[in-house]
């Protein structure tokens, strides 16, 4: 059975990465240009199947090559250096430590259910796959974490159908995906919490409010929160994590770093604030369906979330990036979305991806760089 034929990454994996999606993105600059124009449904249908195999080989940073030995090697002690959630322990089992087969079952099932997600919203499937490879392919295929944001979301959006349109079968299928994502990784319960602002009304009013209210909560959240992880002595693993956490947010970067994390927190908050301030500007969020402002609202909380730990300080940077990463599906949707209905023009759409394409060509290129050099 075929699988990866590596085991560290290198200057060939980090070029591979690259020139794949240079294919990709060329191929799809008439798509950037004028989203209006789609390619035949033949080619939509080999740039989504292209992009899910690009997704699943992934070889260039993060998780990739750390659950690569986890899965080759097994080791699955819970004080071994890579222990991971014990789904992905049973899932490298059931796999018989073929880590290309792993990915497909972890990366390829995520990817399926970011399209049935899209699917749900009524979005177009090529739009969404092409935007959310484009700019944030990166995050997708990053970390483990993925597969818990991608179970959320598509729970999240058969529940904001059902707000739309009720289902029994609808609900029951949501509430029980969002309960599997605590399963594949521990900041879901994040994701879990804001659940509870899909149903909660949104208004220009509210957002002000928000934004003037924020601020004078941080000290108060930032002990809150402190409290909730630290008192859970029993969870040796969680304190671990946190404890990780801060000490990475304490890390020195280099000016290489700082300007492409600027760009990548950019490629984030840049079209969220453009699509809020469309969404309210002439009361446009009349025209949007209820289901896809449910699923808005959850993830401007995300957004939201994440200003709050950047007001911690730069200890929690970590936190910051890891509850804003979980932004990206639903940025991908609501930009293709928003765009359709016209609420976001040409120009608009062009800003809002952009910054991620500017982030994912000199992230991938300086990938080289580093294995060059090392």
């Amino acid at each position: 059975m075929f699988d990866f034929p590596f085991e560290e990454p290198n200057v060939i994996t980090a070029t591979y990465v690259w020139l794949l999606y240079i294919i990709i993105l060329l191929s799809n600059l008439k798509f950037i240009k004028n989203p209006s124009i789609l390619p035949s449904p033949e080619r939509r249908k080999f740039f989504i199947i292209l992009i899910g195999f690009a997704l699943i080989t992934f070889c260039t940073q993060g998780d990739f090559f750390t659950l690569m030995r986890v899965v080759r090697k097994f080791i699955f002690s819970k004080h071994a250096f890579n222990y991971t959630e014990d789904i992905y322990v049973r899932i490298g089992e059931f796999v018989g430590r073929n880590y290309f087969i792993f990915r497909l079952v972890v990366w390829g099932g995520s990817y399926l259910l970011f399209c049935i997600t899209a699917k749900n919203l009524k979005t177009n499937i090529y739009q969404a796959v092409i935007i959310l490879y484009l700019t944030h392919g990166l995050v997708f295929g990053y970390g483990r974490v993925t597969s818990a944001m991608a179970i959320y979301f598509t729970g999240l959006s058969f529940i904001c159908c059902t707000l739309e349109r009720y289902s029994i079968i609808k609900f029951v299928i949501g509430i029980s995906l969002i309960i599997l994502c605590l399963q594949f990784h521990t900041s879901a319960y994040i994701l879990v919490g804001l659940t509870v602002l899909a149903i909660i009304p949104l208004n220009k009013y509210s957002i002000i409010a928000i934004i003037i209210i924020l601020p004078l909560l941080v000290f108060q959240l930032k002990g809150l929160f402190e409290d909730i992880v630290f008192s859970q002595i029993d969870n040796e693993r969680l304190i671990h994590k946190v404890t990780t956490y801060n000490e990475i947010g304490d890390r020195a970067l280099g000016i290489a770093e700082l300007m492409l994390n600027t760009i990548e927190y950019l490629s984030f908050y840049l079209p969220y604030v453009l699509i809020t301030l469309r969404a309210f500007k002439n009361k446009n969020y009349f025209r949007i369906p209820y289901s896809l402002l449910s699923f808005y609202k959850v993830s401007l909380g995300l957004v939201f979330s994440s200003i709050v730990f950047m007001l911690f300080g730069s200890g929690y940077s970590v936190f910051i990036y890891r509850v804003l990463f979980m932004t990206m599906i639903p940025l991908a949707i609501l930009t293709s979305k928003f765009y359709s209905l016209k609420i976001l023009n040409k120009k608009e759409f062009k800003w809002c991806v952009l910054p991620g394409i500017i982030f994912m060509i000199f992230r991938l290129s300086y990938g080289i760089y580093c294995e060059q050099i090392s």
